[in-house]
């Protein structure tokens, strides 16, 4: 409360997914296990779904931790051309929090950071989860079996993620009846999250608390000192 009795408005929070810098060494983090990237049978390119992928990379050389991003670094030898004419790629920070909330998403692949979760959740988008390491597993635990808004790739136990089952999970989402259960689960959970950010809601309050707890630390350590 300020001196004329009204609660201060919520300060503006840093865009989704910039709340942490990026400067631990990615060499020190576990790789993703490969997917496989063997042509469909028949040439069949799958084209009739859309994929859209964000990828964090490292210079090359760890003396230059400022260079420009090199997608060949991680990219299919040949990738670059064989998708020039159908896709794009962007060498430095793309928007993700509102790729994700364009009305043409209609699932995201996720690692499950608890940041791009929530994203996904408050875009109202199912998503598969593919976690890697820390509390990731423990999220897509909690996604999948008990929020019931996710479905799990399960190749990511093994050394190789198969294209056949990226593809059966984005089928499963875009055109099962399981995955309409999915959606409208996420839907519900997206009206659930806008309730909990507004003025006197859930996370609302629990912010005020967090704030004012914060305030009665500092004055007892005052005291002490």
């Amino acid at each position: 409360m300020n001196e004329s009795g009204q609660r201060p408005l919520s300060p503006s929070p840093p865009p989704p997914g910039d709340l942490l810098p990026r400067r631990r060494r990615q060499a020190s983090l576990p790789a993703p296990a490969p997917v496989q990237a063997t042509p469909a049978p028949n040439g069949d390119r799958r084209d009739d779904v859309g994929l859209l992928s964000f990828v964090t990379t490292s210079p090359r050389e760890e003396q230059n931790r400022f260079a420009e991003p090199d997608p060949e670094a991680f990219l299919p030898d040949g990738f670059l051309q064989r998708t020039s004419d159908r896709g794009l790629v962007l060498k430095n920070w793309a928007p993700q929090a509102e790729v994700v909330q364009h009305e043409a998403v209609g699932a995201f692949a996720t690692h499950c950071g608890w940041n791009s979760a929530l994203e996904a959740i408050m875009a109202g988008v199912p998503m598969i989860c593919w976690p890697l390491y820390a509390e990731q597993r423990l999220n897509k635990v909690h996604l999948v079996e008990e929020m019931r808004i996710g479905v799990a790739v399960e190749g990511y136990e093994e050394e190789l993620v198969k294209s056949q089952e990226v593809e059966a999970k984005v089928r499963l989402l875009m055109e099962s009846d399981q995955g309409k259960e999915l959606r409208d689960r996420v839907a519900m959970a997206k009206e659930m999250a806008a309730h909990a950010i507004e003025e006197g809601g859930s996370s609302d309050v629990a912010f005020y608390a967090f704030l004012k707890h914060l305030e009665v630390s500092k004055l007892d350590n005052t005291k002490v000192g």
